[in-house]
C-alpha cells in the first residue's frame, strides 16, 4: 500500500498532492482522522471528475458514481452477470467511501470519524485512485 500511494504522492498531480495530505492526517505525528477522510474523498474526486464528468463544474465523488452507475462503467473485475452491479464494483466504492464519511454534513447525527474508518478511506483513495491511473475504470464503447 505504501508503494502505491508513494508512486501518486511523487507526482505534481492534483489527486498526488491531496493524498499527500490524507497520508500525513492519517499517519502523521498528530492524526486528525476527520481530515484524512475528508482529503482522502478529494483525491479521489481531483483524478475521477474529470474522467467521468469534464464538464461538469460541480460535480461531486457521489454524483459521479451515479453517473458511473447510469452509465454502467466498467472496472477489469465485475461481479458475475446475475450479482453485478451498474456501473461496477469501484462505483460501488466511490459512493460508499463519500456516504460513509460520519463526520460529513455535521449536525446531531454527525459522527467521530474513527482511525478505522480514516484508515479504510485512505487506503481505499489509494486502490481508486491507481485504478484510475492505470485505465482499469472505463466508460461503456457508445
Amino acid at each position: 500500500m505504501q508503494q502505491m500511494a508513494d508512486d501518486v504522492m511523487d507526482s505534481s498531480s492534483g489527486c498526488g498532492k491531496q493524498l499527500s495530505e490524507a497520508w500525513h492526517y492519517m499517519f502523521g505525528r498528530e492524526p486528525n482522522y476527520s481530515a484524512a477522510y475528508a482529503a482522502a474523498i478529494k483525491a479521489v474526486e481531483s483524478i475521477a471528475l474529470p474522467m467521468v464528468e469534464p464538464n461538469n463544474k460541480d460535480s461531486t465523488l457521489s454524483k459521479a458514481s451515479r453517473v458511473m452507475r447510469d452509465q454502467h462503467w466498467k472496472f477489469q473485475i465485475e461481479a458475475r452477470e446475475e450479482n453485478n452491479v451498474p456501473g461496477g464494483v469501484i462505483q460501488l466504492l466511490m459512493s460508499g467511501l463519500m456516504n460513509s464519511q460520519p463526520d460529513r454534513h455535521g449536525g446531531p447525527d454527525s459522527g467521530v470519524v474513527s482511525k478505522e474508518k480514516a484508515q479504510a478511506a485512505v487506503y481505499s483513495a489509494v486502490f481508486l485512485i491507481q485504478c484510475f491511473k492505470a485505465g482499469l475504470v472505463r466508460r461503456p464503447a457508445i
